[in-house]
């Protein structure tokens, strides 16, 4: 049995030991460095006339949300930590203030006073301080949008370093077979109080914003805040041109990529998108269509329905049929995939459809490799890999915090989410492409406390820097952290 060892404890401080706690952070930041990440955001954001550059305040925030911080005091993490400021070649780190005043300054909103902010002001004492401030009620008026130039150079931004990092892990971690996923979605992000000017009321009654995005494989490829009670489907075309051009630029063919979209997205803008690049394939879900397709099903002859032979175990019985279908804003014909079944425990039948350009001789590949019994059960089995793609999503959005807007104006939350995206990017680049295959797929939440959060020493020769790290971790653990640090050196 193994016994708690009651013992005395005695601390103190050693002014010869400046180790940081985050020494394995050089990790990301080698990364950037070797993919362009910081020359890209240099290059793309606005010069500023303050004590911070742009690029580096971009820096340090992206290192922050990595490091663990939230919001638009993400960079607070790495304050007070002049051992890690030599490492990643800074003096000094934006407090929340300045961050806030930075990221207004590069979304060109320009700076509010109190009195802008509030009205019906009111003396509110802080006995800590022994200061008076001014408080009332929070004005909400029109939306602070991003101003256009300055968003085109985020998105550029964003753009040209997701490009970068996808050429630098390869095409392994963004297979499925042999294609190249490409995966559409939106979520509503529930904000609390009032002082969001973009927040309205969405159809649970709960005020928010709206992010859409689509990603390559793991990488998040584009995204997109917008106001509440933005209509998804047509939102999306936009970030679809994104996406095809951010594929292109990064050398992946056309003809490889499978975009996989829910029935949200069933919908003609949509549609013409993708019709606007004849190599690409795509698999959409069309329950939103469930009525009239489910007329169609039922006029379907008995012999064009293929039994599954293997169902799920919690279906009772399944079969499959494909048919041509044109709804009144379609452009052309689309094939329409439903599947007919009944789960266990229960008598009626119901339907489910999904819409795809692929064609039975492209999917006979897929069809060994999964073992399918049909051309229609080859097309589900390809678009339920939507829901493994889901999960790239829940890093973004828990491990860093998205789920909530820092700001209350929407301008900069735009430019916040922007740099998000980017260091998503770069976590997930590590995730999927450096570490070991067994450890393939690690969560941020994990590879902060076991990649980045590992105290070390500094050293600076020249414009060389040395990081010692503690091998207090287990001997293990220093191995996949040495052969993740080597694979990024290589990328």
């Amino acid at each position: 049995m193994i016994a708690k060892t009651e013992q005395t404890i005695k601390v103190e401080f050693d002014p010869t030991f400046k180790a940081t706690p985050l020494g394995g952070l050089v990790l990301p930041e080698r990364l950037a460095q070797l993919t362009g990440v910081w020359r890209i955001l240099s290059e793309e954001l606005v010069a500023r006339g303050g004590g911070y550059e742009s690029g580096t305040a971009a820096a340090q925030m992206i290192l922050g949300l990595l490091a663990g911080g939230r919001g638009l005091s993400a960079a607070e993490v790495l304050r007070g930590d002049p051992t890690l400021g030599k490492a990643m070649g800074w003096d000094c780190v934006a407090e929340e203030g300045s961050m806030n005043r930075i990221l207004a300054e590069l979304g060109g909103l320009a700076p509010r006073k109190e009195g802008d902010v509030y009205s019906n002001p009111r003396k509110t004492r802080n006995l800590l301080r022994e200061e008076v401030h001014l408080r009332g009620t929070r004005k909400v008026g029109d939306i602070e949008y991003a101003a256009p130039e300055r968003l085109s150079g985020l998105t550029r931004a964003e753009d040209r370093t997701t490009t970068a990092l996808l050429k630098s892990i390869g095409t392994e971690p963004l297979r499925y077979g042999r294609w190249t996923v490409v995966f559409g979605d939106g979520t509503q992000m529930e904000v609390t109080g009032r002082c969001f000017d973009a927040a309205r009321l969405d159809r649970n009654g709960n005020r928010s914003l709206h992010l859409a995005f689509t990603f390559i494989g793991p990488l998040l490829a584009a995204s997109e805040l917008r106001p509440g009670t933005k209509d998804e489907g047509l939102g999306m075309p936009p970030l679809l041109h994104r996406t095809m051009g951010i594929a292109r630029s990064a050398g992946l063919p056309e003809s490889e990529l499978l975009c996989l979209l829910d029935s949200a997205f069933g919908e003609d803008a949509v549609l013409r998108a993708l019709h606007a690049y004849p190599l690409v394939h795509y698999v959409i879900g069309a329950n939103n269509l469930r009525q009239v397709l489910t007329r169609k099903c039922l006029e379907q002859p008995a012999t064009q329905w293929k039994q599954e032979k293997h169902p799920a175990p919690w279906l009772d019985k399944a079969a499959y049929c494909a048919f041509t279908y044109r709804a009144d804003t379609w452009a052309r014909n689309e094939t329409v995939v439903a599947i007919r079944y009944t789960e266990k425990g229960e008598l009626l039948e119901k339907f489910t459809f999904v819409l795809t350009n692929l064609d039975p001789k492209k999917v006979n590949a897929d069809r060994r490799r999964l073992g399918t019994s049909c051309y229609e059960a080859t097309i589900w089995a390809l678009y339920r890999h939507k829901q493994g793609m889901e999960n790239f999503q829940k890093p973004a959005l828990s491990d860093l915090g998205l789920h909530h807007p820092p700001s209350g104006r929407f301008g900069i939350n735009q430019v916040f989410y922007a740099l998000a995206t980017i260091a998503f990017n770069l976590a997930a680049a590590i995730s999927h492409a450096a570490l070991p295959k067994e450890e393939r797929g690690m969560r941020l939440w994990r590879m902060r406390r076991s990649l980045f959060y590992i105290p070390g020493l500094v050293a600076v020769h020249a414009r060389q820097v040395r990081v010692r790290l503690a091998t207090s971790m287990p001997e293990q653990r220093q191995k996949v952290w040495s052969e993740c640090f080597s694979k990024v050196n290589r990328m």
